[in-house]
């Protein structure tokens, strides 16, 4: 069980007047936070049962009881609470060398109330909202040679709301030769889960003001949704010439009927959510030195809403072309090029004739339809490297800002004790500010009018110049951000944590030397829920200040629990290992992401978000919007053992790549059955040939000679394979002494070896 407890002042960010946000010192906001998981396995029959149960509550608490704007007292008080209950049920039947079966029934429902018993001087009310989702699925991977995947899944999903519908998807890969892979799938008949409107009371005081516009800006409390169903396709090439590769990916994506905040004028708000001496208010705080300065008479006309409505629907189609380009051992350039089509393609006719920012045909707002990125990395031998990266953005981005450009470089020196490094972000101050401001590019609305908005400024030019220095044995450092050796493998690769919010934060890290094609398409969808998740929080917010709590996100094999921190929030992401998909979720998020990663330390000083309470040993992946993604490794005491293996075998062992049903954990079982068959593909093409050249999927293989003929030299591409191959397969351990006794050799660490006489087998020279 984790609980934390916060309390954090007020910040403000919006400077869009005579005083930045106008209000008064002495207003709090605290939240109280617990989670509860609970997990079982246990064997019926060659069966594994996983059992896990969740329950999370948040409590949140705006405190604004001391809030003033110009002078005039204007308390705020508000009182929210969440719940989540889940229960998980995953049935791993007894796998076999082509097949693995699963049955995975999830079910979820989330409340949330809101209490305030006055806001403003306005009413007392009292709000709830309630979400329910439920899925129960067979799944079948099938492995009909070593070059093809087909993997699909068929059930029910059940939503308040949408009701019960039937669902299927599909996956297919195929390596074609030694240079290319092609993957494509399809999902549907998904559906989604309503959320009842929390019709909470407006508050005039909390309007923002464009003052050239005399236009003001705020938050309603939602119309009732809708029925909501998705549906998807994906197509993806990977090409590989010499140490180069070339990836496409073409994906289209429906959504009907989904919760979609827009921007609607007031004359499309209901009247009955308009309090008595609204717009008398609104007028008297725009005239103030909190709002405006000058005199105004403002009407619905003249106000926008960001509203939660349904009968939305839309298409997200677009392709992402990548390719990485290495000129030799030193220089590596990757250049990216995104479209991203997203159109509005049903409106409820109400909505367009008050007059929003959406329109049938047209973009959905802050979604820029071009983005390009251009990556080089220089490196000097083992001792230096030099990183350059040019980001265009096109207009219409989540910033309200015109195109844009930005380049940002860093070097790193390694020396003798430590490393220096020297960056600099958006060099050539491209939209630079520190406080968001009403000078936004403007939005055409439904009606033919432009909607001023708030432009949200990039980080300033920053420099930084850092010397990390790594002190006694166990000291925790980030391992370099490359390597040139070829037989060096990282489970991940992270970067150090950045001195500005990153722009990539939630963007795939295609370049990254672990981010194999396995991995790519998993993260590309757990990093595109994350972003939608981000974008619902960011709508959510109330001027400077954001939601005190929110409802957990729960997609797929991950889960996002929402944490109020500071002036902003965090994010602590969990992946749920019971699932067959749990452990790639995990290895794809830290292999194709850009993840940094930080000592507590370092990231107290980033003024980083840490758990209240931690277990021992427990990695943590965190999402912050001044971090991006971060990893933190809680050392407080030694992480748990590797799992204890087999001695040397005496004969060769009859069948080396099987899976040990009787110790296998369910949640590597997927993982481990693909590494094992794609190990016994690559083994058998080299005891014919003596050679293959091509790379198996999910592995990195050395082969070398020795006195017994030839053992290879295995590093699992997935940061969770070599776990769960110890964990499923049958891999023995023995000292370098014992081993060269039988004419062969071995890797002395982490990685994992094989020979025909041994099987699969690790060194460890400290055995007795």
């Amino acid at each position: 069980m984790i609980s934390e407890n916060s309390r954090q002042p007020f910040v403000c960010f919006y400077f869009t007047g005579p005083l930045p946000c106008g209000y008064g010192p002495g207003n709090v906001s605290t939240t109280r936070s617990s989670d509860l998981v609970l997990n079982d396995s246990f064997v019926v029959h060659s069966a594994t049962v996983s059992l896990q149960a969740v329950l999370s509550g948040e409590r949140a608490l705006d405190d604004d009881r001391l809030r003033t704007l110009d002078g005039v007292v204007s308390p705020f008080y508000q009182d929210s609470g969440a719940v989540t209950r889940g229960l998980s049920v995953n049935v791993q039947l007894p796998s076999g060398r082509r097949h693995s079966v699963s049955f995975n029934a999830n079910d979820y429902v989330s409340s949330i109330v809101l209490n305030s018993p006055f806001a403003g001087g306005y009413p007392a009310f009292s709000q709830s909202a309630f979400v329910h989702y439920g899925i129960a699925s067979l799944s079948d991977t099938y492995h009909p040679d070593t070059k093809t995947l087909i993997a699909g899944a068929v059930g029910v999903n059940q939503a308040n709301g949408s009701g019960t519908s039937p669902f299927a998807s599909v996956n297919a890969e195929r390596t074609l030769g030694k240079s290319d892979v092609i993957t494509a799938s399809y999902e549907a008949g998904t559906v989604g889960a309503v959320s009842q409107s929390l019709g909470q009371v407006l508050d005039p005081r909390s309007l923002l003001f464009n003052c050239a516009r005399q236009t003001g800006f705020g938050a309603a409390g939602g119309t009732p949704q809708a029925k909501q169903s998705s549906s998807s396709a994906a197509l993806a090439w990977q090409h590989f010439f010499g140490s180069s590769r070339f990836d496409l990916n073409l994906y289209r994506r429906v959504r009907r009927g989904d919760p979609f905040t827009i921007l609607i004028n007031g004359n499309g708000v209901p009247g009955g959510q308009f309090p008595s001496g609204y717009f008398s208010d609104a007028d008297q705080l725009y005239a103030s030195q909190a709002g405006c300065g000058q005199p105004a008479f403002l009407s619905p006309a003249n106000l926008y809403f960001y509203d939660s409505v349904s009968g939305v629907d839309r298409v997200y189609e677009g392709l992402h072309a990548t390719a990485t380009l290495a000129f030799g051992p030193a220089l590596t350039i990757q250049p990216s090029y995104v479209v991203n089509v997203a159109r509005i393609t049903s409106v409820p006719a109400s909505l367009l004739a008050a007059g929003t920012d959406i329109s049938v045909g047209s973009q959905v707002p802050g979604v820029p339809l071009h983005s390009e990125i251009l990556l080089a990395d220089y490196r000097i031998g083992e001792q230096a490297e030099i990183l350059g990266a040019a980001r265009h953005v096109d207009g219409n981005n989540a910033n309200n800002l015109p195109a844009y450009t930005t380049v940002s470089f860093a070097a790193r020196l390694n020396t003798k004790h430590g490393a220096l490094v020297a960056s600099v972000t958006n060099l050539f101050n491209q939209e630079a500010g520190k406080f968001i401001t009403n000078d936004g590019t403007t939005i055409r609305s439904s009606t033919g009018l432009t909607i001023p908005t708030f432009a949200i400024p990039i980080a300033p030019r920053t420099f930084s110049l850092t010397y990390r220095v790594q002190t006694g044995q166990g000291s925790a450092q980030a391992p370099p951000v490359s390597t040139t050796s070829n037989e060096q493998t990282f489970s991940f690769n992270p970067r150090s944590l950045p001195s500005s919010p990153p722009s990539d934060a939630l963007s795939p890290n295609t370049g990254s030397p672990t981010c194999t094609p396995e991995l790519i398409d998993v993260a590309r969808s757990q990093l595109a829920a994350l972003a939608r998740y981000v974008e619902d929080i960011e709508k959510a917010r109330s001027g400077a200040t954001y939601p005190l709590a929110f409802s957990p996100l729960h997609s797929g094999a991950i889960s996002a629990f929402y944490r109020a921190f500071g002036d902003a929030y965090a994010l602590e992401l969990e992946f749920n290992m019971s699932n067959p998909n749990g452990p790639r979720a995990f290895g794809a998020m830290l292999s194709c992401s850009n993840v940094a990663f930080g000592t507590r330390e370092q990231i107290i000083a980033h003024d980083g978000y840490l758990p209240a309470q931690m277990t021992p040993g427990k990695s943590y992946l965190i999402y912050q919007p001044s971090l991006g993604l971060y990893i933190f490794l809680n050392q407080q005491q030694t992480a748990q053992s590797r799992l204890t293996l087999y001695t040397l075998p005496p004969r060769p062992p009859k069948d080396p790549f099987a899976i040990d049903n009787a110790r296998c954990l369910s949640e590597f079982r997927p993982l481990a059955q693909q590494l094992l068959v794609s190990l016994a593909g690559y083994v058998q093409a080299y005891s014919a040939q003596g050679t293959a050249a091509t790379q198996p999927r999910g592995w990195r293989i050395s082969p070398h000679l020795a006195k017994a003929g030839f053992w290879l030299q295995l590093a699992p591409t997935d940061p969770y394979g070599i776990q769960a191959v110890e964990s499923c397969g049958h891999v023995s351990q023995g000292t370098g002494t014992q081993i060269h006794a039988r004419g062969l050799d071995a890797r002395n660490g982490i990685d994992l070896n094989f020979a025909p006489q041994l099987g699969i087998y690790g060194r460890d020279d400290s055995l007795p």
